[in-house]
């Protein structure tokens, strides 16, 4: 993460208030977003269902900013203008 935000900050100008990470991992993706200080919309593909899958829980889940069941979900409420 540190690499690619100095990288847009540098380059291109576009900074963390810029971003909205979008991922479904929480240990794989939203843990070190969280860490680097990014916005974040977490895709809960395993929505209602017990477990990780075959991604390991975290021990403190991080906070997000959208939690959506899938893209599609995203997707339309991006639409709607949410």
């Amino acid at each position: 993460f540190a690499f690619l935000l100095d990288h847009l900050e540098l380059e291109r100008g576009i900074g963390k208030a810029d971003i909205l990470h979008t991922a479904q991992s929480l240990h794989h993706d939203h843990v070190p977003a969280e860490k680097a200080g990014l916005a974040r919309a977490w895709i809960d593909r395993r929505f209602g269902q017990a477990g990780g899958g075959a991604t390991v829980l975290p021990k403190n889940p991080p906070k997000v900013d959208y939690h959506f069941k899938s893209l599609a979900d995203f997707a339309e409420a991006h639409r709607r203008g949410e």
